[in-house]
């Protein structure tokens, strides 16, 4: 009950604020000893930090009726959240995110979202802050799904341009292999679905 009682009147934000910029500091450190021009590098500042977006239900954690469902942002190369809200219960993930996307949190990064979150909206709000994305298109936009899978089926395109990579991972008594295809073929074809000039 003590740790209930003083985490319960802790400022949830302020802690998360003084945790990132304390590890923040130590993986710096770690990588780079005590070369001031890394230290002090403002925070937002990094260009291309990769930071996933991702959300997950938290059961068995509460006597709640309904089990609380975490949005959380954080850096992938050191793993420290940056942030994280609760999606209360008559809004979505889509909804919850829309006041956190900052010009500051997203200008020179690249966000990695779920399949949920592919939505012309947010792509256009990433692109219009100097921001970058990598979505997934699945039968929840049904349209896009196809004209990519049109694409990459089709066997005339000229692929010199196209970029492909792979990785194999072992972990947790498992085998993965990732592969990806970047193809900028369609990017004007995007451009003016989404509304850029």
């Amino acid at each position: 009950m003590t740790y209930c009682n003083v985490l319960a009147r802790v400022d949830a934000k302020h802690l998360d604020d003084i945790l990132a910029t304390f590890f923040v500091r130590w993986a710096a450190e770690q990588r780079c000893g005590a070369e001031p021009s890394r230290l002090q590098t403002p925070p937002g500042k990094a260009d291309h930090t990769h930071l996933a977006i991702d959300g997950k239900t938290l059961r068995a954690t509460s006597s709640q009726p309904h089990p609380v469902h975490q949005l959380s942002c954080y850096e992938v190369a050191t793993g420290i959240v940056l942030w994280h809200c609760n999606v209360e219960e008559k809004e979505n993930e889509i909804s919850a995110l829309k006041p956190l996307l900052t010009p500051q949190l997203i200008k020179g990064r690249i966000f990695t979202l779920d399949a949920m979150h592919t939505q012309r909206a947010l792509c256009a709000q990433v692109h219009r802050l100097a921001g970058d994305y990598i979505l997934i298109a699945k039968d929840n936009q049904p349209t896009l799904h196809e004209d990519i899978a049109d694409l990459f089926e089709d066997r005339t395109p000229d692929r010199r341009r196209w970029k492909r990579a792979e990785t194999w991972d072992k972990a947790h008594g498992r085998l993965e292999h990732r592969q990806i295809t970047c193809c900028p073929d369609l990017n004007d074809w995007f451009g003016k679905e989404l509304g850029r000039h």
